[in-house]
């Protein structure tokens, strides 16, 4: 049982404001040439012609065009219908213009000799029509030209063109004397002069001439133009002259022969003579006195032949009168029953046609009640078959461009019972309209009684209604995964990370094929693996497929041939065992589109790829598992999901992911049938569209399936585009291109796409001229600069599901979940508990390094350079006192821990994995930690960044065998012996993080620093044997220098440790020892690697002038040391500043280049206290507010030292201000784009 549910938001108010008229195919539809068939290809028959519903469609043709269309009916009545009939004209065509051939002047019998007439030729012209397009002009009435120099007889002609609209009526008579007189040549040399401004005609006309001895042409310009033409032609046609126009001038006479009436055989009826009376037919002009005449009988005579008090007063064109006694010959049924049928012409209106068939208006009528297209005497369509006799009406005449209905080219009769509106159903069950045309929307759907006039409207599966079947069992909220997310620069996310509150299903996307249809996971790999392995209470479902995979070379073709006969057992077979070995839930298929005939850059689909796919999708149900799901992704657009046959597939699968978004986008740019009343395109339309929704709703179920199967998309990013005019937001407004204008989003870096989480962030940093608002579509609406951007809020979606559930769909779709929000990076694995651990060894190893810089050649801390970095470190420094290559390792390791250094603020990102596991590509049979390894690092350098990666191996974790900085220092004071032995400050976890540190290249070393010694005596010895240059290359012996003259500083002792403890100078080098607990540097990631979910910073910004982004990452971390505030320093941006300005004034300006900066000033200290060296004086009177600045000799910086003692609070802050006044000691660090800063306490 299934019930209808009428949605309440009226589809025909959006297209109430945009379109005007009666109902039609108005705009082209997708991939239809906006042009009608050529005229050369089509032929002179205007039946043959493709059929347009009214004159708004020939705006999109920028061709000649040969049109036919009803004279009789104003084309400036909306009220009324407008068949026109055109081809596309090419002046060199060989078609003859059979259509405007008339009989041939033929002289009677008798041996009556013509007489020669004249009559005056007159130009007009109006002054208020716009100016004439020369050019237009010429082409089109040149184009005249061509078919009445190959026409004969009467003829009747309408050309068109973009600003141009010729019409001409040349009368048999006259036809002759027009040509051998030139004056269409006079008339196209007068358009081709300067004279005209505006429309103008020439005309040879009169009331005592008649039509067949009238002639006119016109060129019409302006908004009515073709309306113009047509009423110049029709008042032509009554043998009259165009008169009202701004001004006119004689061109003299044209002179003619004039055939006495009783010897020309005008236009011969199609019935004489076979009835008891003689007859002849009634030419334009002619009264009961001439028609007298031609018949050889007196007047009294022909009245009695002809009898009727008004007769003569009516005489029409074409009408046969008898000239002998008897009756009038009257069309009669046809044996089968059918009427006597006659197809209209342009010329035509019901009396003319009822006078030359004998008959009655009334007859007419009454007779074509029940004919197809019959829309009365009033509104009488060109091409229309009607009746002239009793009987059944006749089949339509066929429109060439016809899709659906009885005017199908080729349609034949049906049988009894069945209606002609239900010949030629449209696919999907859509509508089918008057005009033959099929669609979802307004002007195909309005079903007659709804304003629409019968013919009007829509003949079959009328209506926009959603047809709802029983709620299903369960309400599914599905989001798809993009696998493919870590390739982004940022906004990453891992599978663990789904809220699976949130969602009952989870679509990985994508899985690739290969061309031997064999499954390929390498563009994803590592996120698939972590999706294969995820436990939860989602259904686990993969998707093969997408626009990338599907609709771009060089993969293309893998759905298009694996669905054939051949293949299609292999591509089942090997998606199947996939889905089943892996123990996944159900399977996905994305295949956009089959059959599609204009994708982009490929060669069109087939019409066999539905029925294909149609045949996978039921093998694939048959080699799935029991209790799998089978799902594709389907169009919401009625193009391309036209060759789905896709109420079979309904019956098949479990459910269908309606893609119900991009609706809009920067590919509407200039498309002229995208946006519903935007002329030309490139309007700023929402591509999640709740009307169009909605309307694409109706169409899916219309076409048979459940929509209980159905699962609606919603997006969680947004289409954006480039203003074309600032300040203009509203549907009609313009975008630029064709490439997009729009603003791109950090991460996804597209113009036109942008993710929610990018949009989020915009709305709260702030942006120029940024505004917020809803729209009629029902979407949010984001302007900032000159980006416009339509997306879904979170509230938006809401309200959207609530409303699909309403209506009875099965579910939500979401693309895609990795969009909505920034994320904690997860790579690292690491807890909090783990995070705190590296935040102590990092602020410890920032101590070593601290003392390590105050180291001065020849200084009293140069024997530990001498011991560990050779004795070459005593001339490091120049006569400047500029330091060398080892004093720039050193002051850059200090630099990055305390980056509030004015001269150079260095900021870098690293990243730091707590377990090697987690290390995306990690081969668990070929680990890089091994038994004595405590970490090892590696760089991938970023953008506009350096990026370290450094991993943290068991052995770090091992706290029995390594201590952090303070528990050596504990242990080893009053212990000379211990103090005195390198070999104990080894296992200490902050020189770890020294050491590897020292690998990061050109961030601290430069060159970088590799692995070549690591055991206190192997150290030695390097710098010993070698020499400063080949030491200063290794990290260890950095390290074990900074621990040395840390361990010098903290104890006041005037010789460093040794290797073993013995007395300073140790003896002659040694042989190499075996290394125990060892860090590594590898040249390149490891093997496999792949960049993980989180690598670099969001925010701040990197400041092109620091070449830099933030500090380090720990795990989840991002490190920002508490306490900056860079006095003087300029920032790109505000949110930059706040970071390095704390308790400060950022006060934007132009810099030297008249760039808009913001500079940092009035540093105040904020009240906070931090013990620690600063640069100099003023920086640390702002740091140590309630502290003791003090200068000691052989130190370098300020130290800040006696700090009341505060309390550390973990916990999440509004800003770095807040966290610095409630984390002291710990580390105040901003994760990649969440809100808030997070305080870690050592």
């Amino acid at each position: 049982m299934s019930w209808m549910i009428k949605v309440t938001l009226l589809f025909s108010a959006i297209y109430g404001a945009f379109h005007h008229g009666v109902l039609g195919a108005s705009v082209p539809a997708p991939g239809e040439d906006p042009c009608p068939a050529l005229c050369e290809v089509s032929g002179s028959d205007s039946s043959n012609w493709t059929t347009y519903p009214n004159v708004e469609r020939l705006r999109f043709c920028d061709r000649t065009m040969i049109l036919d269309f009803s004279v009789s009916v104003s084309l400036g009545d909306s009220s009324k219908a407008h068949t026109i009939k055109a081809c596309t004209a090419a002046s060199s065509s060989e078609v003859r213009r059979e259509k405007h051939r008339r009989a041939p002047l033929t002289p009677r019998a008798d041996g009556d000799q013509s007489t020669t007439s004249t009559s005056a030729v007159e130009l007009a012209w109006w002054n208020s029509t716009g100016s004439l397009d020369r050019l237009d002009a010429i082409a089109v009435a040149e184009e005249a030209q061509v078919w009445l120099t190959s026409a004969t007889g009467t003829s009747l002609l309408f050309v068109y063109r973009e600003n141009t609209a010729v019409g001409v009526w040349l009368g048999a008579l006259v036809r002759e004397a027009v040509m051998d007189a030139g004056l269409i040549e006079q008339f196209i040399d007068h358009v081709d002069s300067d004279a005209p401004t505006s429309s103008t005609l020439i005309q040879v006309c009169g009331r005592d001439l008649g039509a067949d001895y009238s002639f006119g042409m016109v060129a019409a310009t302006g908004d009515s133009r073709l309306e113009l033409a047509q009423d110049a032609v029709k008042t032509w046609i009554h043998s009259t002259c165009v008169t009202g126009t701004d001004g006119s001038a004689s061109l003299g006479n044209i002179t003619f022969s004039s055939i006495p009436p009783t010897k020309v055989a005008r236009s011969p009826s199609r019935f004489a003579p076979r009835a008891p009376c003689s007859t002849i037919t009634v030419g334009a002009g002619d009264s009961c006195w001439s028609l007298s005449q031609r018949c050889g009988i007196s007047l009294e005579t022909f009245q009695s032949y002809n009898p009727g008090s008004s007769f003569c007063s009516s005489l029409q064109p074409d009408q046969p009168v008898c000239c002998t006694s008897g009756t009038l010959p009257t069309p009669t049924p046809n044996p089968d029953g059918s009427c006597a049928s006659y197809t209209v012409q342009s010329g035509d209106w019901c009396a003319k046609i009822a006078a030359g068939n004998a008959i009655s208006i009334s007859d007419l009528e009454d007779w074509n009640e029940d004919t197809w297209g019959w829309l009365t005497c009033n509104n009488l369509q060109v091409g229309t078959n009607i009746c002239i006799s009793t009987g059944t009406p006749p089949m339509p005449a066929p429109v060439a461009n016809a899709e659906c209905g009885p005017t199908v080219p080729g349609t034949t009769m049906p049988g009894s019972g069945v209606s002609l509106a239900d010949l030629n159903p449209c696919p999907l069950n859509s509508c089918c309209n008057f005009w033959g045309h099929c669609g979802t929307t307004a002007e195909f759907c309005t079903p007659a009684g709804d304003g629409v006039p019968v013919t009007q409207g829509c003949i079959s599966n009328c209506g926009t209604d959603i047809i709802s079947s029983p709620p299903p069992a369960q309400f599914k909220r599905l989001a798809y995964f993009a696998g493919f997310n870590p390739n982004r620069k940022c906004l990453k996310m891992d599978i663990s990370q789904i809220d699976e509150s949130k969602y009952t299903h989870i679509h990985f996307a994508f899985i690739d094929l290969t061309h031997s249809y064999q499954i390929d996971t390498s563009s994803t790999q590592y996120q698939w693996e972590r999706f294969r392995d995820l436990e939860t209470s989602m259904k686990k479902i993969v998707s093969f497929g997408g626009w990338t995979f599907s609709a771009e070379a060089p993969n293309y073709d893998i759905f298009r041939l694996g669905m054939l006969p051949a293949n299609r057992e292999t591509l089942a077979n090997s998606i199947a065992n996939f889905v089943n070995s892996n123990n996944l839930d159900g399977v996905d298929i994305d295949w956009e589109y089959p059959g599609a005939p204009d994708l982009p850059g490929i060669p069109p689909g087939s019409p066999d790829d539905g029925p294909n796919y149609l045949a996978f999708l039921a093998l694939l149900r048959t080699k799935l598992a029991p209790g799998k799901s089978l799902s594709i992704a389907a169009p919401a657009s009625f193009w391309y999901l036209k060759p789905f046959p896709i109420e079979e597939m309904g019956e098949i699968l479990d459910y269908i992911v309606f893609m119900t978004y991009d609706l809009h986008g920067q590919w509407d740019y200039e498309s002229i049938w995208a946006s519903p009343g935007c002329d030309g395109g490139s309007c700023l339309r929402s591509h999640v569209n709740l009307t169009e929704t909605l309307n694409a709703l109706s169409m899916i179920t219309k076409a048979g399936v459940p929509s209980n199967k159905i699962l609606v998309g919603v997006s969680s990013y947004g289409r954006s585009f480039g203003m074309a005019t600032p300040g203009c937001t509203g549907p009609m407004c313009k975008f630029t291109g064709p490439e997009s204008g729009a603003a791109k989003g950090i991460c996804t870096d597209t113009a036109g796409y942008i993710a929610n989480a990018e949009i989020s962030q915009i709305i709260q940093t702030g942006a120029p001229g940024l505004q917020q608002f809803g729209d009629d579509s029902d979407s949010d609406i984001l302007v900032y600069g000159n980006t416009w951007v339509a997306y879904m809020s979170d509230e938006r979606k809401a309200s959207r599901t609530d409303l699909y559930r309403d209506l009875g769909f099965g579910g939500i779709s979401d693309w895609s979940v990795d969009l909505q929000e920034f994320q904690s990076p997860p790579g690292g694995g690491c807890s909090q508990h783990e995070g705190e651990h590296i935040v102590q060894a990092w602020r410890e190893a920032g101590e070593i390094a601290w003392v390590h810089w105050q180291w001065s050649p020849k200084g009293k801390w140069q024997n530990a350079m001498d011991l560990y970095l050779g004795e070459g470190t005593r001339n490091d420094y120049d006569f400047w006192g500029d330091p060398g290559p080892v004093g720039m390792n050193i002051g850059k390791e200090y630099m990055i821990h305390f980056s509030g250094w004015l001269e150079h603020p260095i900021n870098t990102w690293s990243y730091w994995y707590c377990h090697e596991e987690d290390v995306p590509g990690y081969d668990a049979n070929n680990p890089e930690c091994g038994p004595n390894t405590a970490a090892y690092t590696w760089d991938d350098p970023g953008h506009l960044w350096s990026a370290h990666y450094v991993v943290l191996c068991p052995q770090w974790w091992n706290f029995s065998r390594t201590m952090s900085l303070n528990e050596a220092v504990v242990r080893a004071d009053g212990d000379i012996n211990y103090q005195m032995t390198m070999e104990n400050w080894r296992p200490i976890r902050a020189r770890t993080v020294l050491h590897e540190t020292y690998h990061w290249e050109y961030t601290v070393s430069e060159p970088r620093c590799r692995d070549l010694a690591y055991s206190p005596t192997n150290v030695v010895n390097l710098a010993r044997n070698e020499g400063t240059n080949r030491a200063r290359l290794n990290a260890e012996s950095f390290a074990q220098a900074g621990m040395a003259i840390f361990i010098m500083d903290t104890w006041h002792h005037d010789t460093p440790p040794t290797p073993g403890g013995v007395p300073y100078p140790p003896g002659p080098a040694t042989d190499l020892e075996v290394d125990g607990l060892v860090e590594v540097s590898l040249d390149g990631p490891p093997s496999g690697w792949v960049r993980p979910v989180s690598l670099d910073s969001l925010w701040p910004e990197p400041d092109p002038s620091l070449g830099a982004q933030s500090l380090s990452s720990f795990g989840t971390l991002e490190g920002h040391h508490n306490g900056d505030c860079l006095e003087g320093s300029e920032f790109w941006t505000m949110a930059q500043c706040s970071v390095y300005c704390q308790y400060a004034d950022c006060n934007k300006r132009q810099n030297g280049d008249g760039q808009d900066v913001y500079r940092c000033e009035n540093c105040s200290g904020g009240g906070y206290c931090a013990d620690g060296p600063y640069p100099n004086q003023l920086e640390c009177e702002n740091g140590c507010v309630g502290g003791t600045c003090t200068s000691q000799p052989g130190y370098k910086d300020i130290i800040c030292s006696g700090c009341p003692e505060q309390e550390c609070t973990d916990g999440t802050y509004d800003d770095f201000n807040e966290c610095g006044d409630n984390c002291h000691q710990g580390m105040c660090s901003q994760s990649a784009g969440v809100p808030g800063v997070t305080c870690t306490c050592p």
